[in-house]
């Protein structure tokens, strides 16, 4: 016995049913509205944050900047230098560089990356 093809009013519909993944929510496209509300609120949060940060001497960030300036005027040695108990305390030969470039009382820790790293300063 031959089945009947079947046409498109008596397949099931599945347009209404939820994505299997998504918790049994109704999910829809954000409207334009909804958009414009979005990127407006993280434009003004980030618009307050930026500030706190911009021009901040972020000491264990610091290592890779120090790390980058050596490499660029010929200092390679001095990139793991450092401090007598390695964490904690600027390298002494970094010391005079850190207070030029930050201020007196900042601070950089050692720089502790693979070798790996300083062929991405260089470029």
């Amino acid at each position: 016995m031959q089945m009947p093809a079947q046409t498109m009013t008596d397949a099931p519909a599945y347009e209404h049913m939820p994505a299997p993944f998504d918790g049994g929510r109704d999910v829809r496209t954000p409207s334009r509205r909804e958009t414009q509300i979005g990127v407006i609120l993280i434009t003004i949060f980030t618009m307050l944050l930026l500030p706190k940060f911009l021009g901040h001497w972020a000491s264990d960030l610091a290592a890779v900047y120090v790390a980058g300036h050596m490499i660029a005027t010929g200092q390679e040695a001095l990139v793991y230098a450092a401090s007598p108990g390695f964490f904690g305390d600027t390298p002494e030969l970094w010391k005079p560089l850190v207070r030029e470039l930050a201020g007196a009382g900042q601070y950089a820790f050692p720089y502790i990356y693979p070798p790996i790293w300083q062929s991405f300063l260089l470029r």
